[in-house]
């Protein structure tokens, strides 16, 4: 009998009386050791609460609580659940929450969950990690009391918490070297795209431990990190950055850790994500930050405290902060930005890029209740706000990548901002703009980079030590300074000063109507700085400044010392100096006759600025030149804050015209319009007309007669936040006529900026014909991604549409202008063939053509689709080296030409499964005509393998790698608990391009492939029931190898295959050319290889790269039967011959 009773508690747990929180009482299977807490949480169902009566430690499986729609509790009762990972032969899980929601409470106290990890990282070691808690997708957790820990003190210690559903912290603690890793869904599964991952914090605590050591050993900047929650988005995509798959929100409680929060720049790879405060503290420690952000995403803090050495430092996204306290802790130090993490330059606020890799604006809004402080102690600069002007001016490409690494586009900082505005918050400190501190590494600093500070109240000084920006100042007070202490300028109004204003170098300092108690010095003077004070009192006298009147009403005040009346501005403007100013006060200044309103070719760099639509220039019926009612014709030039209305009959009449008026005729070098409104009832509203590096920020367009704005031979024009009006013409921006003499021999390029608003939806016109490749198309570019394309009208006018669709046949070829096939047509697809060349890719959109054609493919292109692009009738491949993809191949007949072995018909839809083709590989396919990633059908099991090996393009969900920045948070694993498996592959394998293996979960948990090193990355590619694919992409050098592991058990090596280098050549069998002909090869490299021929009697070209394809032509130069070996990278041997014939 006693056997048998002992038996019955084994299965039926011991039942008591459960009170949650003062709820109606559950009751409790009560568990004491680990066979009774798995047999509890196998067969929990909804409403459960499983009591810990004694420590027990899990030896075996994970506790996957399972339990769909249902909530289940965990109640530590003041016991230890625990996990060694001693005892571990792969890596695990303690508690898995698959499905439903779980709560751990501890009703009586001092209960913990501890995942005692030894993993390191190191390689050799035996060692597996282990998660103290994942949530998957859909899942939801709770911690109600108790203590979570990881024991790991290494810095790769896995994160405490894995959550990619939902995870509450209302109490309790959670701690580890790292705390919370909180992923996209889609990071973790395919099934789980539609999820979102949240995470709320009312209260309890996350502590980071700080690590002891790097690999088991020391390793400077390693030792000593922690992490508390680290989020990671969904990833840039070409349909911009979705912020509401990551959501964190904190409105209590308390994040500890020398990286509070913490996200993940890598181009772009984990963008995407929301954090809203409004309560509690996140705590960077003396030494840290408080919440680092690199990534692309949304911050808004309404209330709560974020503190530390970097209270905030922000790379790229929005921050918006409305109440609560941002803290910084340190002095300033002279640090410059680190790049790849947090750390560096201190302040209570740091924004800048440091180096490349950050995509994206930083938008920054301070406002309301807002409170900006630093609680250091000391003599030296104690920094609150600090803008970096670091690296915006660089015009280097950069790449815009996805969850997957491939790149999808690129940019350059250039072509990006940073705005940072406070409006009437408290900032106990000072506020700092910066430049490179580094000049031993010089830098291209500048770009569009404002820091605007208005009607705040500033404890400190203001200070810009920046080469060559602005910092502003509108109302509010600064107890300390102002001070310019580099080239760039400060520009004050209204504004109440308690010490000095200080111009310390060749910048310039403008001070309007404003008190200051010091006094104010231009020590820069001998080296071209000024100071300008305009209805300024100073109490302690200005010296080497220049002292004008204030602007009132209808009247002009000029640097050079006069006051003109509003009926003065022709001579107000023929008076001005070149680097002078003109402040135009509220009011009307009209024209009284022709030629008045000119700005001259040896005044550049002057300013006119007005107060506002309060200040209008009113040109009338005249003009100058008969060209404009406001003619610009000097370089740097700066029109801002007024209103210019024109209105001549005379459609040959602009508003306002930027161009070089006198002869010879040049080009003018830069031109700003900023907060300008234009009104001009016959002609343009702007004309720009022979400028390079134009700027029209901010611009409205009331009235035109023909459009906004015109563009003739001027090399770069930029158009941000800028509205234009319905016009004549139907059209918001022109480029005005075809290449031509000196006035026109420049192709003009338009770059679109954020924050337009376009009439006409976004109609550009343009008078060049553009009916070959390298010819002038091109000319409009965005600096988002929003898929602008061109099209080409048949009357030969050409007409640009903002619009996310493309022509039918866009022919790409790298290093020219792609060559748009018009407006669609039936056999557009095959005049782009016609033009085509062996490495050029072809991309077609819209719907399917009317009729049905015989389309032979005879050059080695890529036929790319987009949208519902297909092809119908009769399709022949007649090169090996063809590549169709995402297209509709369901009312097509397919012939493939003899001799044809190695034509690429994969990732199409053919309305069913493919039929086998000689020399043609077909798979994957997609399974519906809508194309998705999620709807790959892969090869069938009676195939040769499941595995494959490739070159192929295909993008999947990643598994994300281990960081190579100490000051990133640690990189996400995968999702994944140990469970058995089996791989389709298990023998060693060398590898040209992609393998992919079939992974077979045997229990529905999903497996995850990770690999040693670098030689090789990782990618989820998809999956089908139980069965789970991987991608592996070699990107070492040939012959390098990595080892390839499933749930951390060893399966097997592979090894980079290629060249000696890791490039692979289309092409290495023996070839003939004919004399005075090119041959084309195409390399793939993971960057750009060096390609040489043997001899003279062929030279080398390079021809351009499409992805990781790079191309090289090369040219029959010598004699009949001479022959010749190409060479990569300076291998010693051929990768192939040629033989002129």
């Amino acid at each position: 009998m006693s056997l048998l009773l002992a038996f019955c508690m084994i299965v039926m747990p011991f039942t008591v009386a459960y009170a949650d929180g003062g709820a109606d009482t559950k009751s409790v299977i009560s568990v004491t050791d680990s066979g009774e807490l798995h047999a509890a949480v196998s067969n929990a169902k909804d409403g459960d609460v499983i009591q810990l009566a004694a420590n027990i430690a899990i030896t075996t499986s994970n506790l996957s609580f399972d339990v769909a729609n249902g909530e289940v509790t965990l109640d530590l009762n003041g016991f230890t659940l625990s996990r060694n990972g001693t005892d571990l032969t792969s890596s695990a899980t303690l508690i898995n929450v698959k499905s439903g929601s779980l709560i751990v409470d501890d009703t009586r106290g001092n209960g913990q969950i501890l995942a005692n990890e030894t993993y390191t990282g190191k390689a050799g070691e035996t060692a597996y990690t282990l998660r103290c808690v994942q949530v998957c997708g859909g899942a939801e957790f709770t911690l109600r009391d108790g203590t979570l820990e990881n024991t790991n003190k290494d810095f790769n210690a896995t994160q405490t918490i894995s959550n990619y559903g939902t995870v509450n912290v209302e109490s309790g603690t959670i701690k580890g070297v790292t705390g919370i890793f909180c992923f996209a869904p889609v990071l973790g599964s395919p099934a789980w795209s539609n999820q979102k991952a949240v995470r709320n914090i009312s209260g309890g605590e996350i502590l980071g431990t700080p690590a002891e050591s790097y690999q088991g050993g020391y390793k400077d900047g390693y030792v000593g990190a922690s992490y508390g929650v680290a989020l990671y988005g969904p990833g840039y995509t070409t349909s911009g950055v979705d912020n509401d798959a990551v959501i964190l929100n904190m409105d209590g409680g308390v994040i500890r850790a020398m990286q509070g929060i913490g996200t993940n720049a890598s181009s772009g790879k984990y963008a995407g994500f929301t954090i809203n405060m409004t309560n509690g503290l996140i705590d960077g420690t003396k030494n840290g930050t408080g919440m680092y952000l690199p990534a692309m995403g949304v911050t808004n803090i309404y209330g709560g405290e974020v503190t530390g050495a970097q209270g905030i430092r922000i790379c790229a996204g929005e921050l918006n902060m409305t109440g609560g306290t941002l803290t910084g802790t340190a002095l300033s130090d002279g640090s410059d930005l680190v790049a790849g993490g947090s750390g560096g330059t201190n302040g209570a606020l740091v924004a800048g890029k440091a180096s490349n890799g950050y995509v994206g604006n930083i938008d920054i809004s301070i406002s309301g209740d807002a409170v900006i402080r630093n609680t250091a102690s000391g003599s030296d600069v104690r920094p609150t706000i600090v803008v970096s002007d670091k690296n915006m001016a660089s015009i280097a490409s950069q790449e815009i990548k996805n969850k997957d690494g491939d790149t999808i586009s690129n940019y350059s900082y250039n072509d990006t901002s940073i705005s940072v505005s406070v409006d009437g918050a408290e900032i106990e400190g000072d506020v700092v703009k910066i430049s490179n501190l580094t000049q031993s590494t010089p830098t291209s600093d500048g770009g569009d980079t404002t820091l605007q500070l208005h009607n705040a109240s500033v404890s400190g000084s203001v200070i810009n030590q920046t080469s060559g920006t602005s910092l502003s100042v509108d109302g509010g007070s600064i107890g300390g300074d102002v001070e310019n202490i580099g080239k760039g300028s400060i520009s004050m109004q209204k504004t109440s000063v308690t010490g000095s204003v200080v111009n310390n170098d060749a910048g310039a300092v403008t001070v309007v109507e404003s008190t200051v108690r010091g006094s104010v010095e231009n020590s820069g003077r001998n080296l071209g700085g000024t100071v300008t004070l305009i209805g300024t009192d100073v109490e302690g006298g200005a010296s080497d400044s220049t002292v004008l009147p204030s602007v009132r009403d209808n009247q002009i005040v000029s640097s050079n010392g006069k006051t003109y009346s509003s009926a003065e501005l022709g001579k107000a403007l023929s008076d001005l100096p070149a680097g002078g100013t003109l402040y135009l006060g509220k009011g009307t200044f009209a024209a009284s006759g022709i030629n008045q309103f000119l700005i001259d070719a040896d005044q550049s760099n002057v300013t006119i600025r007005g107060q506002g639509d309060a200040t209008v220039i009113d040109t009338g019926s005249y003009s100058v030149y008969g060209q404009a009612g406001f003619f610009v014709g000097a370089d740097n030039v700066t029109i801002e804050n007024l209103k210019i209305v024109s209105t001549s009959a005379d459609p040959n009449v602009s508003a306002i015209k930027f161009s070089y008026g006198n002869t010879p005729y040049r080009v003018l070098q830069g031109g700003t319009l900023r907060n300008v409104t234009l009104s001009c009832g016959k002609g343009h509203g702007a004309n720009i007309h022979g400028v390079d590096g134009m700027l029209l920020d901010g611009v409205t367009v009331e009235k035109t007669g023909k459009l906004s704005i015109s563009v003739a031979n001027s090399p770069e024009v930029t158009v941000r936040n800028t509205a234009t009006a319905a016009g004549g013409w139907g059209s918001d921006i022109g480029v005005m006529y075809t290449e031509g003499d000196s006035a026109y021999e420049n192709v003009s390029h338009v770059i679109l900026g954020s924050g337009n608003n376009f009439a006409n939806n976004g109609t550009f016109y343009s008078e060049y014909t553009g009916n070959k490749i390298g010819s002038s198309q091109g000319q409009f570019t965005s600096e988002e991604e929003d898929g602008m394309v061109y099209r080409l009208p048949d009357e030969q006018l050409g007409k640009y549409v903002y619009t996310t669709q493309i022509p039918r046949a866009a022919l790409i070829r790298s290093g020219e202008d792609p060559l748009y096939f018009g407006d669609p047509n039936d056999k557009n697809l095959i005049d782009a063939l016609e033009a085509a060349e062996d490495g050029d890719v072809i991309e077609v959109a819209g719907d399917p053509p009317a009729g049905s054609y015989t389309i032979t493919v005879n050059k080695a292109v890529t036929i790319r689709g987009r949208d519902d692009s297909a092809i119908i009738g009769d399709l022949i491949i007649a090169a090996d080296g063809v590549k169709i993809e995402h297209t509709d191949l369901s009312e097509v007949d397919v012939q493939v030409a003899d001799g044809i072995s190695t034509a690429d018909l994969s990732h199409n839809y053919w309305g069913g499964e493919p039929v086998e083709l000689d020399g043609v590989e077909v798979y994957p396919y997609h399974s519906t005509p809508e194309m998705q990633p999620d709807d790959l059908v892969e090869e069938p099991d009676d195939k040769p393998s499941g595995g494959s090996s490739s070159d192929d393009s295909s993008v999947g969900s990643p598994l994300p790698t281990v960081p190579t920045d100490p000051g990133d948070p640690t990189d996400p694993t995968d999702p994944s608990t140990p469970s058995g498996f089996v791989s389709d592959t298990t023998s060693d394998l060398t590898v040209n391009g992609t393998y992919q293996f079939r992974i077979t979960s045997l229990d529905g948990t999903i497996p995850f492939l990770t690999v040693d090193n670098a030689n090789f990355r990782v990618e989820f590619a998809s999956q089908e029931g139980n069965d789970f694919f991987f991608k592996i992409h070699a990107q070492g050098a040939a012959g390098s190898t990595t080892g390839v592991s499933v749930n951390g058990v060893r399966l097997l090596t592979a090894t980079v295959g290629g060249s000696a280098t890791g490039v692979i050549s289309d092409t290495t069998a023996p070839f003939t050319v004919k004399k005075g002909e090119t041959y084309q090869f195409r390399l793939t490299a993971s960057e750009r290889p060096s390609f040489a021929a043997g001899s003279a009697s062929f030279t080398v070209e390079y021809a351009g790269q499409i992805g990781s394809d790079y191309f090289y032509k090369v040219y029959a130069a010598g004699n009949v039967g001479d022959g010749c070996g190409f060479y990569i990278n300076g291998e010693a041997s051929p990768v192939a011959v040629a033989t002129i014939a």
